[in-house]
């Protein structure tokens, strides 16, 4: 039997902190039950396992037994809070990021610069009142295709919007929001890819949700390659963030994957 490698890491924030783990195993099952016999003090309900083959990842649902049923994110709905993050995903990610540097990029008012790539012919806003801003629909360039085609591929999921942010310093900054707006459909993670300065993203309860989720505000650090997993349903629990750091700090883009519900062209 020819064994394969494989990464895995408990998904969840109460446990964010657990290095990642190579094991050696013929298929996710495997490495799942492998993994639980190496750190039988874990207490976790998925692991997230990366192919080192491939680099596709895998969200394993352990049971009670101790048996785990492969899933995909579509079918992470039961958020707890807890983000994933896939470290090195993209593996093209500093040429992506230099032809990310010599785009048009749109300068709003607002702490950083834009772009918006999608599918669809018709104008999106973000935000209301005073703090309203519009993006008009731009197609796809053949650059931005790469990474969505790496994506859905791994995820077996589509999308049709991407957000670009780009931070050009320390002092670049995004505040505390959740990604909630009703053009976009909830029933979709939100898939987010760093390049270049590394950076943190921080987590937080929303102020206004009541529901039985609790945990305290944490950090995600995003180093260029790195894949962030949203679950569905995350944006009705949480908020986060890119703060302003206290040291220099070079250009970092990232590209946020998203799905439309409603269209009105």
């Amino acid at each position: 039997m020819c064994m394969r490698k494989f990464k895995c890491r408990i998904h969840s924030i109460l446990l964010r902190s657990q290095p990642w783990v190579e094991v050696d195993a013929y298929n996710a099952q495997m490495a799942a039950e492998e993994f639980a016999e190496r750190r039988p003090e874990a207490k976790f309900r998925r692991v997230l396992v990366v192919d080192q083959e491939d680099g596709y990842p895998h969200v394993l649902h352990i049971d009670s037994e101790g048996a785990a049923t492969d899933q995909d994110m579509m079918s992470v709905t039961d958020c707890d809070g807890g983000v994933v993050k896939v470290p090195g995903f993209f593996r093209k990610h500093q040429h992506l990021f230099s032809t990310l540097m010599g785009i048009d990029w749109e300068k709003r008012d607002c702490p950083r610069w834009e772009r918006y790539y999608n599918d669809v012919s018709a104008p999106y806003t973000y935000g209301s009142g005073r703090g309203a801003r519009t993006y008009e629909p731009s197609p796809w360039p053949a650059f931005a295709m790469s990474p969505r085609h790496v994506i859905e591929s791994a995820f077996n999921i589509d999308y049709d919007v991407c957000f670009l942010n780009r931070y050009n310093g320390e002092r670049d900054h995004l505040g505390w929001h959740s990604d909630d707006s009703p053009e976009m459909d909830p029933a979709y993670p939100i898939m987010v890819l760093s390049l270049g300065a590394t950076r943190a993203i921080e987590f937080r309860v929303r102020e206004d949700y009541t529901g039985p989720v609790s945990f305290q505000p944490y950090s995600v650090t995003l180093e260029s390659g790195d894949l962030l997993v949203m679950p569905a349903g995350f944006q009705q629990i949480a908020q986060h963030r890119i703060p302003k750091v206290d040291r220099k700090t070079d250009v970092r883009i990232s590209l946020t994957f998203r799905k439309y519900l409603k269209v009105t062209p």
